[in-house]
């Protein structure tokens, strides 16, 4: 009986080890050539995943974008207004560099500009979007790629 209880004790504390290690490790790389979850035509692809969150953003040709996009079965319309979403940074460690830039921002929204970015965000009117979030969780996706820069930013959540 001792022996089935030890047993027993040792699958709990490596399940309890396996499950902290999942939730506090994390992966991230910046600037890195290629990931084998994107695309072989993204470049310039950097990323922050956690075991509840992934975020990423790369470079690709508008085709390629739509290409991978359709694959993934994303309903990505067109944009045609200011959309915005977290970048990757927002994930990394505080404080954070920057702060909003309001008057950058009313550029956008009066169509002198078409791509503001910062540490945390990323705005654009021209280019692609989609967002599938749950109400119940909180949690779902967003997926924003920018025409201007050729760059699509992505970010999910668990919760």
């Amino acid at each position: 009986m001792k022996t089935v209880l030890s047993i027993l004790l040792l699958c709990l504390v490596l399940l309890f080890s396996f499950c902290a290690y999942q939730i506090t490790n994390s992966e991230k790389g910046e600037n890195v050539e290629s990931v084998s979850w994107l695309p072989s035509t993204a470049s310039e692809i950097s990323y922050y995943k956690r075991f509840s969150t992934k975020a990423y953003e790369f470079t690709i040709s508008e085709t390629g974008f739509l290409k991978w996009a359709k694959e993934k079965n994303y309903k990505i319309e067109p944009i045609n207004k200011v959309k915005s979403n977290h970048r990757y940074k927002l994930l990394l460690e505080k404080p954070y560099p920057d702060e909003y830039n309001y008057e950058k921002l009313e550029e956008l929204r009066k169509g002198k500009a078409e791509v503001y970015m910062y540490y945390r965000m990323v705005y654009a009117t021209k280019g692609y979007y989609v967002q599938d979030l749950d109400p119940g969780t909180s949690g779902g996706y967003v997926l924003l790629y920018s025409t201007t820069n050729n760059r699509a930013y992505y970010f999910w959540s668990a919760n």
